[in-house]
Order: structure tokens, then sequence, then C-alpha cells
């Protein structure tokens, strides 16, 4: 990926639509815009008013336009991972110039796309987790390793083909070209650099949205088991809007600024106040405590379940990813269950430094891969029109300072997130 590349990437969650805008630059990723909108015609991770939804895309591509300052053309694509399922294959390709080349890499993957994964799934990504050659295995491509066979043991990510093809279909609908998809939970292992961490141990990556978790093992720099469930952490919002007759968006908002995770009750000072027509309603803190307690107490107890089978060996960790990672206590609490460390994740990078960001980060880094395979450069925008409008004008006055025209520059990128 070359450094005058701007890639957009988009994610629809909790209806909510999520748009990232950043470029590589050497290796580091730089964040040049982001944006946050509601997206109706949403229910879960269902389409249920296909029309609203992509009103709502649109509208969201806009406003990141005008911030750009250039059209937003295409974008890279996170499917939610609906009957999410792994699979492992070996393939073997014969090389014409008898050393390892792009183009031999591609053939593989082509031939990996092939495959048979059963009538109602689709594969979403292909993870080649080593290749070998002259009977040497290498953890990455051993680009111009001289011999006449390479074999790569490659895992297929999979998902409900229904889904991806609503989701690919309603982004094109709403006038932007998908240029790449990647699952939500595999893209946040690509993001904490998971796989990186998993040498020589196991690493379970518990990937945490509203309306569905997905979970990951991954060993050895490899996806090892992986399935998802259809329970988020929407199991606590719901108490919340039922006690309160609140809004989702107002109910999870309470529940991810001032829930516990593990906490019974609370102090009894207050926290939301609002008008009900003539009536005057409050909520306290230990009031949303006790409304959660026994929703939490199960939502816990759950993901112990999942992972009991694993996490009770030697040797591994937790990391929990997505939104669900700004549950409070949520860490403290698995780990007494779970009696290992538990991490909640929160990306570093500047400009999204929030836990539900990491699957966005996370297909930049798979797309840069599939870039560099594909020998290609490809921008979700025009970038002549996009570096004609972030140069500077030639009627500014020439005592312009660089901070004033870097202060001009960010300004007009950056903008703070509505709750």
């Amino acid at each position: 990926m070359v450094s005058n590349q701007v890639i957009a990437a988009l994610h629809i969650e909790n209806n909510e639509i999520r748009i990232l805008v950043g470029q590589f630059f050497r290796d580091s990723f730089n964040v040049i815009a982001k944006h946050t909108a509601a997206c109706r015609g949403m229910d879960g991770i269902r389409i249920i008013d296909e029309g609203k939804a992509i009103d709502s895309i649109r509208d969201a591509a806009n406003t990141v336009s005008a911030m750009l300052s250039a059209p937003l053309k295409s974008v890279l694509l996170i499917i939610p991972a609906h009957r999410f399922k792994r699979e492992k294959r070996t393939f073997d390709t014969l090389l014409p110039e008898h050393e390892v080349r792009y183009s031999d890499i591609r053939s593989l993957i082509k031939e990996s796309y092939r495959s048979s994964v059963g009538h109602d799934y689709e594969i979403i990504n292909v993870s080649c987790a080593n290749y070998r050659i002259n009977g040497i295995t290498y953890p990455r491509i051993p680009l111009k390793e001289k011999g006449d066979i390479l074999t790569s043991e490659t895992d297929l990510i999979c998902g409900d083909r229904l889904i991806t093809y609503d989701y690919v279909k309603l982004v094109e609908k709403a006038g932007l070209k998908v240029m790449d998809i990647c699952q939500d939970g595999f893209a946040s292992c690509k993001e904490a650099a998971i796989f990186e961490q998993s040498l020589n141990s196991y690493m379970i990556n518990i990937y945490l949205a509203g309306a569905h978790t997905v979970y990951s093992l991954i060993c050895n720099g490899r996806l090892a088991a992986g399935f998802s469930s259809a329970n988020g952490f929407n199991v606590l919002v719901k108490p919340i809007m039922d006690r309160f007759h609140l809004s989702y968006k107002d109910a999870s908002r309470l529940l991810l600024r001032y829930g516990h995770i593990g906490q019974k009750e609370g102090e009894d000072r207050l926290i939301n106040r609002w008008k009900d027509g003539d009536r005057e309603m409050s909520i306290t803190y230990n009031e949303l405590q006790q409304a959660i307690a026994e929703a939490s107490d199960k939502f816990v107890e759950s993901i112990y379940s999942y992972c009991s089978n694993i996490v009770n060996y030697d040797n591994v960790s937790v990391i929990i990813t997505g939104q669900g990672a700004s549950l409070q206590d949520l860490d403290t609490t698995l780990e007494a269950c779970f009696k290992k460390k538990v991490t909640c994740y929160c990306p570093e990078t500047l400009g999204v430094r929030e836990p539900k960001w990491a699957p966005l980060l996370g297909i930049f880094y798979e797309y840069k891969e599939v870039q560099q395979i594909n020998e290609t450069a490809l921008s979700s925008v025009d970038m002549n029109v996009y570096t004609e409008h972030l140069l500077p004008q030639d009627n500014e006055e020439e005592s312009n300072s660089l901070a004033d025209r870097f202060r001009s520059i960010t300004e007009k990128l950056f903008t703070d997130d509505e709750e």
C-alpha cells in the first residue's frame, strides 16, 4: 500500500454506521478522518428496511466526502461473523518460473476461494498460515525462493452467505463500491496483533458486539478454531430499556458509561434525569446496577461456558475486543471465573482510541497484505481531487506558517463523535 493512498472502511453495528479513513505511511497507520452516524432500518445484524439503511449509509458517506473535500467512492466492508466457521485446507501450485512470485500466491488464493464450504456458507477471507517449499516451512511468503512446487496450509474464514450478500448489496446500492470484505471477529484479531502474540501459546479472542459474540482460538500464529454466538452485550441493555422505558441508544449509553459487570449494587447517586411528559424521571447508580445484576451474572456465565473447555489449560490467555471491551470490570470479573489473565483491548492508534474501532483498523492491515500480493494500489477517493484541496492555494499569503496550514487541515478533517 503506497503512501499516497487514501482508504476508507465501513462498519455497521448496533444500529450505528462507523466510517474510518486512513493511510499507511511506511509501517505506521495514520487516521485521516472518522465518522459515526445512526443507521436506520436495522435490527441487530438483520436488515429490516433496506431503503432506510441505504439512505443512512448514503448520508454518512456524504458527510465523510465533505470532510475530505473529495467524493467517497469505495470502502472496505466489515461483515458480521454470523454462523462463523473456519476450515483448514492444503493447496499446491506449480512454479512456472521455478521461483516464488506474487503471481503464484494469487493462484493459490484463487484456488482457495473455489473451495466448497457448504451451500449456505461463503468464504469471506483466506489466511495462509504457512508455506512449504523444498521441505522447508515459512511463516511468511518465501518470495524469490527457488523451487518447483509451493504448498500452502490455508485457513478459510467462512460466514453466512445470505448475510454477506445482503451487506455487500446494501452498501453498493448506497453508491459505494466494495473493495474487499472482512469478518468483524477476524479483523479484530488483525488489529490486536493476536496472531503474533500467540507464538508458543494459546489466545482466546472474544469479539463482543451488541447483537453477537465471536470466539476465536489462536495458536502459533494461526486460527485454530472459532464459532459465533447470537448473544452480545445487548442482553444487558434490554433490562435497562424495560425498567426505565428508555430507547436503545440511551440505555446502551448508560450501560457503557456507568454499568459495572459483576457488581450487585452501588452508590445512591443520580446519573440521569429527564422528563416524560409532565413527569420528571431519574436513575441512580444503584438502580442501574440492580437492573443489570441478574443479566450480568448470566452474561458472564455464558462466556465462561463457551470457553471452559480450553481456558483451564496452561499457557492460555484471554483478550476481549469490540465495543463490549468498554464494559467496566468485565476483565476483572472474567479473571475471577477463568483464573487467567483477561485483557480488554483498546486500540492505541491516535484518533480512534476506543474498542469499537478495532475491526475497522484491522481490515486495513488485512487489505495491506492483499494489495501487496495483488500488486495494486487503489484509493477510496480520487487522489487528484483530494490532494488539490489539501495543498495551499496560490492566493494564500506566503507568511502562513506550517503550523497554520496543518491546523487548517486537521480542523477540516477531524470531528468529535456525537453521543
